[in-house]
């Protein structure tokens, strides 16, 4: 049966972003160990839209209309953005993200990071702002703590 890995990132994207999701994206494709990859490019910012040089114009081949079904559950999901927008739509969810140049993360990451089946940082100051910012969970009527949030998924770095 030929695996599917579904691959969301701003590959296009002429950015520091852009940039890191095609070195991730030819290292998978490189690796040979999915038979069928399928790439939906994401808008970062008002970054421009023509970082795929002549050199990585291959990449286009594997791109997808995000409005097209596809052709089963992907049986892995890479989603290259900050952690917010991390949204699991596979068998198994990789979150890449380049992290924070800050000591604490905002809540809404980690509960992004919480979505994923794992986390992936390009060093181990931002995995430590991640595994290390934790709050309070509150219950907004009695105003009482009911539990903590932080990363309760592996985090590891990828140089």
């Amino acid at each position: 049966m030929s695996k599917l890995l579904l691959f969301q990132g701003p590959v296009s994207s002429r950015s520091g972003y852009g940039d890191h999701t095609r070195d991730l994206l030819k290292s998978i494709i490189e690796l040979g160990k999915f038979d069928d990859i399928k790439v939906v490019d994401m808008r970062w910012g008002d970054c421009p839209k023509n970082g795929i040089t002549a050199m990585d114009s291959h990449l286009l081949n594997y791109f997808f209309d995000p409005t097209q079904p596809l052709p089963k559950r992907p049986d892995v999901f890479v989603q290259v953005s900050v952690p917010n927008e991390f949204n699991p739509i596979g068998e198994y969810n990789i979150g890449i993200t380049a992290g924070m140049e800050t000591t604490a993360v905002a809540a809404p990451w980690i509960e992004g990071c919480n979505r994923m089946d794992l986390i992936i940082v390009p060093s181990e100051h931002s995995r430590q702002s991640l595994v290390n910012s934790i709050y309070d969970r509150v219950d907004e009527k009695t105003k009482q703590k009911t539990g903590t949030l932080r990363v309760e998924k592996p985090v590891e770095v990828l140089f």
